[in-house]
C-alpha cells in the first residue's frame, strides 16, 4: 500500500478551516495537517470573551447568499440566527441609514439626484460587465461626474461595509458593486432610487466562531493542528515541498495550501510569485483565494 500523501493547509482561519475540513473528509487517502499561527483558528473571524458574555468581532454574520459558510455551519452543527440588518454611517449633516422613509436624513435628500443617477449607471455596469470590470468604482464615479460627498459619505463606506476592503474600497470593480446591488444571486441590499437603500435586508448573525472552527477541526479526520505555529518559508522541490517555521523545524509535505492573508502569501512566495501576484491591481484578489490552489 502506498503512504498517504501528505498536504499542510497554512492558516486556520475561514478559508483554511474549510479547506482543511473538506479534504479530510472527501479524501481519505490524504493526511491533511493544518499549522495556524495564533493560539486559536478563526483568523480575522474570532470570538471575544468578556465578563462571562461572548462576541464576535471582524465578522459577525452574513447573508442568504454565503451558501456554502451557511452549509458548513450547519454540517459542524450550528445553525446561524436570521436578524434584519440595519445600518448607520455619519453623524450630524453626513448621517444617512437604511430605516426608509420614517428617517430619512438631510444628506439622502441633498444627494437624491445623484442616487438616481447612480442606479442608471449600475444597470449600465451590470449589463456590460466585460467593459467595466477592470475600472474600479471611485474612477467611474469620478469619470462620471459624481460628487465627493456621494462617493466619500454613501458609496465607499456601504462598499467598504460590503467588502471588508477598507483603504482598498475605492480600487473594488465597478461590477462587482454592482452585483451586489443588482444580482439576484449575489445581492445584499436592494437600490432604491430615493433613499439608495430603504429596507432591512435578512440577514444570519453566527454562533461564536472560535467554537465553530475548533469544532469543525476536531470533527474531521484532521491527522494534526498545530497552533502557535507560524510557517515562515516554503521551498518547492521536485518531490514535494518543504516548510520551516518560526523555530527552524523543517518538515516535507506533498502539498502546501496557503491559506493566508496577501501579504503572508507574498512573503512565503518570494522570488517565486507571478508579475500580477506581485505587482498587479488585482494582487489581493488573487491571493484571497489561495485557499483554492496548492504548491508543490
Amino acid at each position: 500500500m502506498s503512504p498517504r500523501r501528505r498536504v499542510l493547509v497554512i492558516g486556520a482561519g475561514a478559508a483554511g478551516c474549510a479547506a482543511a475540513w473538506s479534504l479530510a473528509r472527501s479524501a481519505p487517502a490524504i493526511a491533511v495537517e493544518v499549522w495556524e499561527k495564533a493560539a486559536v483558528p478563526g483568523g480575522v473571524a474570532t470570538t471575544q470573551h468578556w465578563n462571562g458574555y461572548w462576541f464576535n468581532d471582524g465578522v459577525q454574520g452574513g447573508a442568504p447568499s454565503y451558501h456554502n459558510t451557511l452549509r458548513l455551519h450547519e454540517a459542524c452543527g450550528f445553525r446561524p440566527r436570521p436578524v434584519h440588518m440595519t445600518i448607520n454611517f455619519g453623524k450630524g449633516p453626513t448621517w444617512w441609514n437604511n430605516y426608509g422613509q420614517a428617517l430619512e436624513t438631510a444628506l439622502i435628500r441633498r444627494l437624491r439626484p445623484e442616487i438616481k443617477r447612480f442606479g442608471e449607471l449600475l444597470k449600465r455596469v451590470n449589463r456590460f460587465p466585460w467593459l467595466y470590470i477592470c475600472i474600479p468604482i471611485a474612477k467611474l464615479l469620478r469619470w462620471h461626474g459624481f460628487s465627493t460627498d456621494f462617493v466619500n459619505l454613501m458609496v465607499l463606506p456601504l462598499t467598504a461595509l460590503f467588502f471588508g476592503t477598507g483603504n482598498q474600497t475605492p480600487k473594488v470593480s465597478a461590477v462587482i458593486v454592482a452585483r451586489v446591488f443588482l444580482d439576484p444571486h449575489m445581492r445584499l441590499f436592494a437600490y432604491d432610487p430615493d433613499l439608495l437603500l430603504s429596507s432591512q435586508p435578512l440577514m444570519f448573525a453566527f454562533d461564536a466562531l472560535e467554537q465553530i472552527y475548533t469544532s469543525m477541526l476536531q470533527q474531521s479526520s484532521i491527522e494534526r493542528v498545530c497552533y502557535g505555529r507560524e510557517a515562515c518559508s516554503i521551498e518547492p522541490l521536485s518531490d514535494g515541498v518543504w516548510v520551516t517555521d518560526q523555530r527552524q523545524r523543517r518538515e516535507h509535505f506533498d502539498q502546501v495550501i496557503l491559506a493566508t492573508d496577501a501579504e503572508t502569501c507574498l512573503q512565503l512566495l518570494g522570488s517565486r510569485a507571478s508579475f500580477m501576484e506581485r505587482h498587479g491591481a488585482w494582487t489581493g484578489s488573487l491571493l484571497s483565494r489561495r485557499d483554492c490552489n496548492t504548491y508543490r
